[in-house]
């Protein structure tokens, strides 16, 4: 899995490539702890190009949507192809997060 951050609107936009499972979840945990530590929980993970997620993906956004959210955050998706939006929807993590079409949409919505 790869991770590039660009910020965008005072949006830390997240660009992640590959897979979000056992193997990489960690690192994402790390990355996004970090950042939230940091004070930049205004977040939004950019999923065009996430081949697919497991449960320990799941567990990580879940554990970075709330630790955001307590700090008046937001942590936010977009794009997500069929098979990861499907996992979303089949899990009811589809209902807990936001999730947007694209990159453009997200910054209209969160940033009204």
């Amino acid at each position: 899995m790869n991770m590039n951050r660009n910020e965008q609107e005072g949006l830390q936009i997240i660009s992640i490539t590959g897979r979000l499972d056992t193997g990489t979840a960690q690192q994402m945990e790390d990355y996004l702890n970090q950042l939230i530590a940091d004070g930049q929980n205004r977040i939004l993970l950019n999923m065009q190009d996430l081949d697919s997620i497991s449960s320990a993906g799941l567990r990580v956004l879940l554990s970075a949507v709330k630790k955001a959210n307590r700090q008046s955050g937001i942590l936010a998706l977009c794009n997500l192809n069929e098979s990861v939006y499907d996992v979303f929807e089949i899990s009811g993590f589809s209902e807990i997060f936001s999730i947007y079409m694209n990159v453009d949409q997200a910054l209209i919505q969160i940033n009204p």
